[in-house]
């Protein structure tokens, strides 16, 4: 039983760092996107 609860755990924190991550990951990827197209954009305007 007390295996299984910290397995449990574990995988929760793990998955609770995935979210994280893959969070931080689009936040710099749309920052960089929209960085890019300004840069793209600027000419036309």
């Amino acid at each position: 039983m007390e295996m299984e609860q910290t397995d449990s755990l574990w995988l929760n924190s793990l998955l609770h760092f995935f979210v994280l991550m893959v969070s931080v990951y689009l936040f710099i990827e749309l920052n960089y996107y929209l960085r890019f197209n300004q840069c793209l954009n600027r000419p036309y305007i």
